[in-house]
Formats: C-alpha cells, sequence, structure tokens
C-alpha cells in the first residue's frame, strides 16, 4: 500500500464523525489494510496499518477483535519509536475497555494517552480524548467531573480550526445537549464546527453538523427553523449522508410538518419514505417500516377520521417495535408515541375501556421519558376516570399528574421551597439561626474536605479549576501549581498494611500544610496518593521553595519505606508549572504542563521535583 493511500484511511477514520462513514466503506479499508499487512516486511508500514485495522474494526463495533489488533499495532509502535501512533492507540484501546466494563485498564490507558498527547502537544487530540473520558461512565462520577473534563476539550479545540477539531466541536455540541440538556450551547458548538467544516471543504460533515442543529431546533420546539435545514440537507445530494441518517432527517422534517400544521407536505414526505425503505439495510428498513406505519396512522386520524385502518396500522408497527425494544431503536420514545396515538384513536370512538388501558400503558412507558410525557400520560387517565365517575382513581391520577408537573418546574418547586424556608426561619430566635448556620458551615466544610487527610477533595479540586477556567477568581492573575505523587506508595500499603498506610497520608498532608504555611495556598487530593498544591498569585520561584521545603521535611520526618528502590523512607516526585501570561483561560494547559514535569520527576528516579515556568 502506498503511503499516500495509508494516509488517506487514516484521515478518513480519525477525522469524520461515524455517522458519516458508510459500513461497506470500513471493511473496505479493512480487507485493503490487512492484504497490504500480510504482504509488508516494513515494521513501520506494519505497525500503522495494524493501527487502521484495529480501528476500523472498533468502528464497526466489533471491540473483541479490534482491541486485539490494537495490543498488537501498540508492541509494534512502542518498538518502532512511533510515538503519536502509540498515544492514539493507547487512546482507543481505552474506548475498548471501556467498552467492556474494566474500569482499571480503561483508567490506565486513558491516563497514558493524556500524558502523551500533552507531551507531544497534540491539541485536537488532547481535546478528542477529553470528550472520550467524559463519556466514560468508569472515568467521571459526577457533573463536577463532567463539565471539567468538557472545559478542558473547549480549551484545547478552541484554538484550532482542523477537521479533527470540527469533530471535537460536534462531540462536545452532543454532550451538551444529551447529557446537560444545554441546548443553546451545544447549538452554539454545532454552529463552530460546521464553520470549520466549510473552510476544510468537509462537505459530508458540514451536512452532519446541520442535520444536528436541526435535531437541536427539534428538541427546542423550534420547528420552522428545523423544518427550513432538513429540507435543504434534504434536497443536497451532492453531499447526500448515508441512507440511515438521511432518512433519519426525513422522518423528523415529517414531524415538524406535523407541528406546523402542514398536513400536504407531510403526507408528501411520507410517500418519500415509504419509497426510500428498500434502500435501507434489513434491520433499519423494519424499523423505518415502523416508523412509516406510525406516520400513516397518525395522518390518517388528523384527515380521514379512518380509525380501523390507522389502528390496524399502528398494531403492525407495534409488533415491529417490540421485535427491537427502545434501547435498540432509531426514534427516542417510539413506544410512547405509539401508545399515546392508540389511546387517542379509541378515546375518539367512545371506547373508553380500551382507551384506559392504552393510557395505563402509556404511564408505564412514560417512565423512561421526558415529565412531560408523563404529565401528559396522568393527565389522560385522570380524564378517563372523571368519564367514568371512578372520583377516586381520578384523583389519584391527577395528584400523579402534579408530581410530573413539579418535576418540570423544579425551578419554581424551589423558589417555593425558598419561601417557605424563609417565613419558617424569620419564627425563629436569633440563637437557633446562628446555630443553624454554624452546622451549615460544618456541612459545607465536610463536603469539600477529604475525610482521612483534612486537605480539600476531589470534588473541590474539580469545581475550583472551573471557578478558574469561567473567570470567576478575577483576583487571580498568575498561578504556580505544584502537583505532588507518593513514590511507590503502593509497595508501601502492600508491606506495612492499609491502616498504617491511611496514617502515613495524615502525615504527609500535614507536612504539605506545614510547607506551605503563611502562603496564599490550596491543598487537594484528587486520588489515592496524589496531590495538587496551588499557589495564588505566586511564582515559579515560590513553587520550587515548597517543593524543596516539601522533600526536606520528609527527609527529616524519616517515615519508614523499606521497600521503595528510591530511598529508605517515603519519598515525593513533584511537578512544578507557573503561568503569568494569560490567566484564568489557560489554567487547562497549566494543569497539563504541571503533569508533565511530574512526569519527568518520576522518571528521573523520584525524590525531586521538577519545574517549568509557562
Amino acid at each position: 500500500m502506498k503511503t499516500s493511500e495509508l494516509e488517506h484511511w487514516v484521515s478518513y477514520l480519525e477525522e469524520n464523525d461515524e455517522e458519516c462513514m458508510e459500513p461497506d466503506k470500513i471493511l473496505e479499508c479493512i480487507r485493503v489494510s490487512e492484504n497490504a499487512c500480510a504482504a509488508t516486511e516494513v515494521p513501520v508500514q506494519r505497525a500503522r496499518l495494524l493501527y487502521v485495522i484495529g480501528i476500523a474494526r472498533c468502528k464497526l463495533g466489533e471491540f473483541e477483535r479490534g482491541r486485539d489488533v490494537l495490543e498488537e499495532a501498540l508492541s509494534e509502535t512502542e518498538r518502532c519509536g512511533l510515538s503519536v501512533f502509540a498515544a492514539k492507540i493507547n487512546c482507543c484501546l481505552s474506548k475498548c475497555w471501556n467498552a467492556f466494563g474494566d474500569a482499571k485498564r480503561t483508567r490506565k490507558y486513558s491516563e497514558t494517552a493524556l500524558r502523551e498527547f500533552g507531551r507531544l502537544h497534540l491539541r485536537d487530540e488532547l481535546a478528542l480524548h477529553y470528550i472520550d473520558v467524559s463519556k466514560s461512565a468508569s472515568l467521571v462520577s459526577d457533573k463536577d467531573e463532567l463539565m471539567e473534563y468538557l472545559h478542558r476539550a473547549e480549551h484545547y479545540c478552541s484554538r484550532s480550526s482542523t477537521p479533527k477539531s470540527a469533530r471535537a466541536h460536534f462531540e462536545i455540541a452532543i454532550q451538551y445537549k444529551n447529557i446537560l440538556k444545554d441546548y443553546i450551547k451545544g447549538a452554539q458548538f454545532l454552529t463552530k464546527g460546521i464553520e470549520i467544516c466549510q473552510v476544510n471543504g468537509m462537505a459530508r460533515m458540514e451536512a452532519l453538523g446541520m442535520k444536528r442543529l436541526a435535531d437541536t431546533y427539534l428538541t427546542m420546539e423550534r420547528y420552522a427553523e428545523a423544518a427550513k435545514l432538513y429540507r435543504a440537507l434534504l434536497k443536497d445530494d451532492a453531499n447526500r449522508l448515508p441512507d440511515s441518517v438521511h432518512v433519519s432527517a426525513l422522518v423528523n422534517l415529517i414531524f415538524c410538518n406535523f407541528h406546523l400544521g402542514r398536513l400536504s407536505a407531510a403526507n408528501h414526505r411520507i410517500q418519500e419514505l415509504e419509497t426510500f425503505l428498500p434502500r435501507l439495510w434489513k434491520k433499519e428498513r423494519r424499523q423505518f417500516t415502523a416508523v412509516a406505519h406510525y406516520l400513516r396512522a397518525r395522518l390518517l386520524i388528523v384527515r380521514t377520521d379512518k380509525f380501523q385502518q390507522a389502528d390496524e396500522l399502528l398494531e403492525k408497527a407495534l409488533a415491529i417495535y417490540e421485535d427491537f425494544g427502545r434501547h435498540d431503536f432509531p426514534v427516542a420514545e417510539f413506544d410512547y408515541m405509539l401508545y399515546s396515538l392508540q389511546a387517542s384513536i379509541l378515546l375518539r370512538q367512545g371506547r373508553l375501556g380500551g382507551a384506559e388501558r392504552a393510557c395505563k400503558k402509556l404511564a408505564d412507558v412514560s417512565s423512561h421519558c421526558s415529565a412531560m410525557c408523563r404529565r401528559e400520560a396522568y393527565a389522560s387517565l385522570a380524564n378517563l376516570a372523571e368519564l367514568k365517575g371512578d372520583y377516586e382513581a381520578a384523583c389519584r391520577y391527577a395528584h400523579r399528574e402534579d408530581e410530573a408537573i413539579a418535576s418540570i418546574d423544579a425551578a419554581n418547586l424551589a423558589m417555593r421551597f425558598e419561601q417557605m424556608c424563609r417565613k419558617f426561619f424569620d419564627t425563629m430566635r436569633s440563637r437557633e439561626i446562628s446555630e443553624l448556620q454554624k452546622e451549615k458551615r460544618t456541612l459545607e466544610r465536610s463536603i469539600d474536605i477529604d475525610a482521612l487527610t483534612q486537605v480539600y477533595n476531589k470534588k473541590y479540586y474539580l469545581r475550583y479549576l472551573r471557578h478558574l477556567y469561567e473567570g470567576e477568581r478575577s483576583d487571580i492573575n498568575r498561578m504556580t501549581i505544584l502537583m505532588v505523587d507518593i513514590d511507590h506508595f503502593k509497595e508501601y500499603n502492600d508491606c506495612y498494611g492499609h491502616p498504617v498506610g491511611d496514617r502515613c497520608l495524615k502525615k504527609v498532608a500535614r507536612i504539605f500544610k506545614d510547607s506551605v504555611k503563611g502562603l496564599p495556598a490550596r491543598i487537594m487530593r484528587y486520588g489515592g496518593e496524589e496531590f495538587a498544591i496551588f499557589l495564588e498569585n505566586l511564582s515559579k520561584k515560590d513553587g520550587e521553595q515548597a517543593a524543596q521545603r516539601i522533600l526536606n521535611s520528609l527527609a527529616e520526618q524519616h517515615i519508614a519505606h523499606e521497600t521503595s528502590p528510591v530511598a529508605d523512607y517515603l519519598t515525593v516526585s513533584i511537578g512544578v508549572a507557573s503561568e503569568r501570561r494569560n490567566m484564568p483561560r489557560e489554567i487547562n494547559a497549566l494543569m497539563e504542563r504541571a503533569d508533565e514535569a511530574l512526569y519527568e520527576a518520576k522518571k528521573s528516579g523520584g525524590n525531586t521535583f521538577r519545574a517549568v515556568q509557562w
């Protein structure tokens, strides 16, 4: 295989979103690369080909086969000194092990990839990898961590206009839309990604970005804007997206037409959908056939009142849906849509018993839908019970409807709760209020403080970083960070036991506090034996002096560590990084530099520090 052909496949796999790729083309990539790999005797060429085969397998969802090839590729790239490819492979392997639910290996490969991407200053790769980390349930425990990793991804892709940067913007948009429900910010990142695609001539990725932007408008109930984008996409035959994405845009346009009351346009597009179905793969053809049945039934009810024909179509759609289930269906909340329409048909026919059964099914499936869906389901049941004269059931369903409304209107509920609390506290004596405030401060401190070492914990660490990044600490114009890792602490625990290890961590934390006493410093424990010390408005020299005091204090305390290859007492490695040019926006890059300095200190044998001015 020629170098240009290999580079083409690498670019295709790395720069394109999975939704822009076609399985046939990925399979062709695998076939060509496997033949070339079997024929070559050049180690460097073989390593690169193995990388291509491995990530192509992962793109098809074949994580087990992809993992085996990637592990072989990692050995080859390390042997050949291909450090960039080795870092990328570590990133891919972390995703593979995450798919298998192996948290330990996921973290191991992820941390190696981050360290190498940082060392090589690969901004686009760092952005994409931080996005991968934010998606990993084994690496992210709460919203604070998710936001921290997204901010880091934003930082690294914000200065780039490369094809990979476009993909990173799209991925960040997905996180904001689907996980954080921040549709406005999601739309902003999609718009920026589309602009980058236009600059780089990435027509198909641009079309995908437009489709996702239209999907966002649809979620926000901005049907006119969404419909306009969908029409433009469906009209553009030159850069048409894969059939599954194309048909998804067509279905969403039909939904928009229904919401806008454009029934003739909806009818025309349903006919187009029915004509398009034979072009899809077998599985997708069956799924979108069910969707077409639902849409046709909905149109029949609105335009002609042909209830029996519509009901038959719904039964067919439901039978197909039940073969797949909600987790393997391309249209979200499809079961809710089916039962809702079925209940509407039965109610309009005056078949109250059948309508009630459909509404109960609707209420059951609404548990995995939005609060608005739950509200509508219980409102329907309450109305039916009232029509039947069952006022006890009507009251019960109305109560469930109120619960759903409370979920929808959480902001108002919080405001009402705050008002109630204020009235309550106004009636209390000042002494009682003082006691409550004291308890509140104690509770807030316990939330932010690590119970063992009595320094700030990881939750506080992540929140502190976010405040810095978002510019909430305008009083800070420079920052020096010490990243500290205890040398060979696992061996310490193995030798002396975990209870002794816990006492050791307490002593070490006290040494850190004493070493920065009198300085504007914040000490945080963000891992088992890993700490970060933030020196606000202090220089690199101040950081070096603090690091040396820590090393000297540990030598004086002489905490025995018989199994350490560094010394006969407990030691640490410290990375020092200082930033004075552009606080706070550079905090993520500054963290990376501190990590690199720590890595160099560990690499040199430990019991030392390394410092960089950045």
